[in-house]
């Protein structure tokens, strides 16, 4: 049918609908990456599955998938588009504090500044981090794309905090240095106890990243330290038997160590041999002690081996949580000269730390990975901005599937974290939302259990390009057996954001007439106001058009156009049940009555003359 309405230039709204299934699996896939190199160290390409076999504890398992990532040709891609998590490079800019004075700090910072500026590429994630002996490592923010949040960071990593629970972005909380975390003096570079808890807290960094998938490199910023202070004495074997230990933590994680000399050698006060000891950590890894000055052939050579991925994907059943297994590979009818790169091997799931769980869920959103645990849908609505210079309000409604959520073993449903963010083309988070749902499962759990939860909340854009990506979590194992079982779903949608006086459209809007969720407000912002209006009443809206009572109505919002100067055709078909026009935008509300076995709800809106349709759809369920 067509019928007399309005014009769309770009569709500016995007409704995910993830159908995700809780049911349990007796395998997994794995996606186990390795890299093959020639005799000059230059990458091989064109291989295929047949070219490799692969062998989990010697035991032959068939290759069921393979994908290839060439950084060489996609390094003009968005920083945003995605891409296999394996095979993603994962840089962590590692502060020494404990072994770098004061004077060396600014040098390393700028070899970091560096690093992230001219070495790494668009998709490449990096997070930054800090150790200090006296207190450990510690996440200064998660493996990000966000490169301002990645750049405040190094700007201040003695004291940097961000308020994104995640440490994906947001604007940063500086507070004052505290004493013991300022970077310390020659004086206390030569106390081996130190030197021995310094080396720890490397090894428990690199044992928290086991679960991150495809390999990870930590850039080591230091002067390093008296390295015969280890070597030398009774406790010899002792000493030997750190540097073990932290080798096969990075081993284990698929971790290398490289490490950039920050001392200035030139200077009288160096008084160690930095490069000795800095050497003594990285070579067990696989990694190399990089010079400041020469900085950037070095890592472009170091990154031309990395610059072919295969990944190889095969299924395993998960026995034993947190039991690690070796995985060889082997080449198969390739050039004598080719050797193949890879990890030892990859853990079973289960028994995650704290710190691995939130490394965990920063790298879900970053990484686009499916969850199948919470069934989630999406809806983003990117309303145009009222006036040139200002930023539009976005709403996001998120329905949490109550069956779901509901535990028979709690009283309440708390601890269900939302985590929104909008990134936009170049991996920046230009505006979050958090909020943690608390609700009493006395007073509402059966309502909830039958419909769910919705969430709604409201971001601020400027008009661009925008990948909203929603993460919620529940349940928290250090809580106790009733928190024990951790739930996540996920979604992501893409959206364009119009500048002001645009013609726009946004896709159907399914319109809840039920009522029977329950509404939950997210963090209130000011001079927001409510969007969702018809005739003079406002509506609730719902991420997807669920028809199996019976007829549904959805809302069709027109910025910036005539409706005398459109027609458009639905499929299937629906009926206008009617239509307003004032302050720049018309409003028309369509009600299908049949979905006829489609997915979706189609619309395409034609502009008098033009031949070519724009179309917008929204899930059927």
């Amino acid at each position: 049918m067509r019928r007399v309405l309005v014009l769309v230039a770009t569709s500016l709204i995007a409704i995910a609908t993830l159908a995700q299934s809780g049911a349990a699996v007796d395998a997994r896939p794995v996606a186990f990456p390795v890299t093959v190199v020639n005799a000059s160290g230059s990458p091989v390409r064109g291989l295929t599955a047949a070219n490799f076999a692969l062998y989990d504890e010697k035991k032959k398992q068939p290759i069921t998938s393979l994908d290839v990532v060439d950084f060489a040709s996609d390094s003009q891609a968005s920083a945003i588009a995605p891409m296999n998590p394996a095979a993603r490079r994962s840089y962590v800019l590692l502060f020494d504090l404990g072994f770098t004075s004061s004077v060396s700090l600014p040098r390393a910072q700028d070899a970091a500044r560096r690093f992230v500026n001219e070495i790494a590429g668009p998709h490449d994630l990096i997070a930054v981090a800090t150790v200090n002996p006296d207190r450990g490592f510690r996440f200064v923010t998660a493996f990000t794309t966000d490169r301002p949040l990645v750049a405040s960071a190094i700007g201040n990593p003695v004291s940097f905090r961000s308020s994104d629970p995640l440490r994906l972005g947001s604007e940063p909380i500086v507070k004052e240095p505290e004493a013991q975390s300022q970077t310390h003096q020659k004086s206390s570079f030569n106390d081996p106890q130190r030197i021995e808890r310094e080396i720890d807290s490397i090894s428990n960094l690199a044992r928290s990243l086991r679960m991150m998938p495809g390999r990870k490199q930590i850039v080591l910023l230091s002067e390093g330290f008296d390295v015969h202070l280890l070597q030398t004495g009774d406790t010899h074997n002792a000493k030997e038997q750190i540097i073990d230990r932290m080798t096969d933590n990075f081993r284990v994680s698929d971790v290398v160590l490289h490490a950039i000399n920050v001392q200035d050698n030139s200077a009288a006060v160096s008084n160690i041999n930095s490069n000795a000891s800095l050497f003594l950590l990285v070579r067990p890894t696989g990694g190399e002690v990089l010079q400041s000055g020469e900085l950037h052939d070095d890592l472009a050579r170091i990154l031309r081996q990395q610059e072919v991925v295969y990944v190889l994907g095969f299924h395993v059943s998960d026995h034993a949580p947190g039991t690690f297994h070796n995985v060889s590979v082997r080449l198969v009818n390739v050039p004598d000269n080719a050797r193949v790169v890879q990890g030892a091997g990859y853990f079973e799931q289960g028994r995650d730390t704290p710190v691995e769980r939130s490394l965990t869920n920063a790298q879900i959103i970053v990484n686009d990975t499916p969850q199948h645990d919470l069934r989630i849908n999406l809806l983003a609505a990117p309303f145009p901005p009222t006036a040139a210079g200002k930023s539009a309000q976005v709403p996001v409604v998120i329905d949490i599937n109550g069956a779901d959520l509901i535990r028979e073993t709690s009283a309440t449903i708390g601890g269900a974290d939302v985590f929104i963010y909008a990134f936009d083309m170049n991996g920046v988070v230009r505006d979050r939302l958090y909020d943690c749902l608390t609700v009493e499962v006395a007073k509402a759990g059966e309502k909830v259990r039958k419909t769910g939860i919705r969430y709604y909340g409201t971001l601020m854009l400027p008009p661009g390009r925008y990948a909203v990506k929603a993460l919620i979590r529940t349940g928290d194992p250090d809580r106790g057996a009733a928190e024990a079982a951790e739930k996540r779903g996920y979604a992501r949608v893409n959206i364009t954001v119009p500048a002001a006086g645009q013609i726009a459209i946004l896709p159907p809007i399914p319109i809840d007439e039920d009522g029977k969720w329950l509404l939950v407000r997210g963090l209130r912002r000011e001079n927001v106001d409510y969007p969702f209006e018809y005739g003079g009443r406002t509506f609730s809206p719902t991420a997807t058009l669920d028809t199996s009572s019976g007829s549904r109505k959805v809302a069709l919002f027109i910025f910036g156009a005539q409706r005398a100067d459109l027609t458009f055709e639905t499929r299937p078909q629906t009926k206008v049940l009617g239509v307003t026009e004032g302050n720049g935008v018309t409003k028309v509300v369509l009600q299908i009555d049949h979905a006829f076995g489609a997915s979706a709800l189609d619309v395409t809106v034609f502009k008098k003359g033009i031949a070519a349709g724009q179309r917008t759809s929204v899930p059927l369920m």
